[in-house]
């Protein structure tokens, strides 16, 4: 008998812009949660008024997007990476209908506040809405899973054996390690601004290169270059969680996957979320850089076949 959970729990006094979905049909189980990306750069344009809310920010507006047009998948033949290629061409639609076009050009000047990113065309994408996703259909007759992934949401199994495991591949290295190196949040704050060019990245040659750049779905082509897909057993796994980075301690925090799984275990995703929001409210250190958050969306899907 498996059992799921979840929660996705926004943060008070603005927007929740994660999602996420699941559905058991008794032979798979369809699992996704969203992050939307926070604007880089606040678009004048109203997002949310395409989805009937006009309070949703772009963020929150491409997670909806994705979400539903998850969902609208259900029925089709699913190839992993084609999901989120298919999910990634819905949001671009609703930019051309909003621009008049998708090129830089159109962009730029509908949109004031990429004035001061004039210098670089490339600097379009930090006005698109955009998120960061997990998807994972479970074969629960064959024990197995198939995933697609882009960005800092995560796939994470427990095992019989007592190991846990983060199986997606999150932001890359070099991005971890000048956050927790910073020492003051200005310039993150700026980097965070022009980080937003490293979004499904390409070179003054249009050339993307993941060992740079993050996949985002905001609409961009070159998305399909950012995409991980992999299939994995669930021999021997006892647990499955899809997460948003909110819902983990930050990335420099000892054993914060072993902490996750033992409160999760034990007592449940909600149980969890509520000591992990403790240990925030007690931290001291909770209002200094190199902390890139204070507290995020937290969102989660749990998963126990056993």
């Amino acid at each position: 008998m498996v059992r799921l959970e979840s929660i996705c729990e926004g943060v008070a006094g603005r927007i929740n812009e994660d999602a996420l979905f699941y559905a058991n049909d008794g032979r798979f189980i369809t699992m996704a949660v969203i992050d939307g990306v926070t604007d880089r750069v606040v678009s004048c344009r109203n997002w949310g008024a395409l989805d009937g809310d006009i309070d949703l920010t772009g963020a929150a507006f491409a997670a909806s997007v994705v979400r539903d047009s998850i969902i609208s998948l259900l029925n089709e033949s699913w190839v992993m990476n084609n999901v989120l290629l298919s999910c990634n061409r819905r949001l671009r639609m609703f930019a051309r209908d909003v621009y008049g076009d998708f090129t830089p050009q159109a962009i730029f000047e509908a949109e004031p506040g990429l004035a001061p990113y004039a210098d670089d065309p490339r600097y379009f994408r930090l006005v698109l809405p955009a998120c960061v996703v997990t998807i994972a259909r479970v074969d629960l007759q064959q024990r197995l899973l198939d995933y697609a992934h882009v960005g800092d949401t995560e796939l994470i199994v427990f095992t019989q054996d007592g190991r846990v495991e983060s199986i997606t591949q999150t932001i890359p290295p070099h991005w971890e390690k000048g956050l927790i190196n910073a020492q003051d949040a200005d310039p993150i704050i700026r980097k965070n601004k022009r980080r937003g060019l490293l979004h499904n990245y390409t070179d003054p040659q249009g050339n993307t290169d993941p060992n740079i750049g993050i996949g985002v779905l905001n609409g961009m082509e070159e998305l399909a270059d950012y995409v991980q897909t992999n299939q994995i057993s669930l021999d021997g796994v006892t647990d499955v969680i899809l997460c948003s980075d909110g819902f983990l301690l930050p990335p420099e925090a000892p054993n914060r996957l072993s902490l996750m799984a033992e409160w999760v275990d034990q007592q449940g995703i909600q149980a969890y979320l509520q000591h992990l929001r403790t240990i925030e409210q007690h931290d001291s250190e909770r209002k200094h850089y190199p902390r890139p958050k204070i507290h995020d969306d937290a969102t989660a899907i749990h998963l126990r076949l056993s």
